[in-house]
């Protein structure tokens, strides 16, 4: 019998293609005016090592900084795992007690990193993966999931994306969703875009974006690709990492502190004047220019 850390190896090298990266789709149309804000990946940077007051002073081993999105608060390397992965830290803390006959039947052989509720806020752990659940698999708990992959509402199995858009494949998007099992957590995964026409208030008509009336269309990606998402409560200036935008407003800005902004006409000389900001319309995000954002 193969020992059990090379069979998790093997088996996840059999799709070494389905979770390649997006590549950026492009736009020849002419910007019309202004920068919007872009909605990017985490990219660390010097901010997140911590600075030493005293040159001189014994160098100590630096924490490791939380990555990507706050609903997984998540960390590579070291004790940690990261959920996206499908190969990492839980690869190596395979229940040394399971008996040969559960790993022989497929059990316990591939333990995959979770977001779990941790009191307050979220944290990752280890749990057995004792179903190889892939995408669009149904299930009814995070165990019958392959790792990379969360069980959420509607029982179905997305990858995880706690990196944002980059662990997502073409023609998907990142998004929060409630846990399966546990509907008060949230955690990040990939889920299927739905086309659809962005269309500031007030529209003409419930269905004037194309969604249906408990979706919104937004934009959901940096190349401009619009999905419909869920219509949310969080308002002009809210947060929205852990809560829709309500209707009318659409989520922009870097990973970890996107924000709504309003939808507006770029041609609507009163658009955004209320609160002293200018409708910015220009590509990628706004590859229609008469439609942007109040910024």
């Amino acid at each position: 019998m193969l020992p059990r850390v090379v069979v998790v190896i093997g088996w996840a090298l059999g799709w070494p293609l389905l979770f390649a990266g997006c590549g950026d789709r492009g736009f020849s149309s002419t910007p019309t005016q202004g920068t919007p804000t872009g909605i990017q990946a985490y990219e660390p940077d010097a901010a997140d090592a911590g600075v030493l007051e005293d040159a001189t002073a014994p160098v100590a081993s630096p924490a490791l900084p939380y990555q990507g999105s706050s609903l997984c608060r998540a960390s590579r390397g070291g004790s940690g795992c990261y959920p996206d992965d499908m190969i990492n830290a839980c690869d190596f803390t395979i229940d040394p007690d399971a008996p040969d006959g559960a790993v022989d039947a497929g059990f316990n052989v591939a333990p995959a990193c979770h977001v779990v509720a941790g009191g307050l806020i979220p944290q990752t752990t280890c749990l057995p993966s004792t179903v190889p659940g892939m995408y669009a698999s149904t299930c009814a708990n995070s165990t019958e999931c392959s790792p990379g992959y969360e069980c959420v509402a509607g029982g179905t199995c997305r990858h995880y994306c706690c990196a944002g858009n980059s662990a997502c494949s073409e023609n998907q998007f990142c998004d929060a969703q409630p846990m399966e099992e546990s509907p008060g957590t949230l955690v990040p995964v990939c889920l299927a875009q739905i086309p659809c026409v962005l269309v500031p208030l007030p529209a003409s008509s419930a269905l004037a974006d194309g969604c249906p009336p408990s979706d919104q269309c937004s934009v959901v990606r940096d190349d401009g690709a619009t999905s419909c998402v869920a219509v949310g409560t969080a308002q002009d200036g809210d947060l929205c990492e852990q809560e829709h935008c309500a209707r009318g407003l659409v989520c922009l800005g870097p990973l970890g502190s996107r924000r709504c902004e309003p939808l507006c006409y770029t041609a609507d000389p009163s658009a955004c004047k209320s609160s002293g900001r200018t409708c910015i319309g220009t590509l990628p995000l706004f590859p229609n220019p008469t439609v942007g954002a109040c910024q």
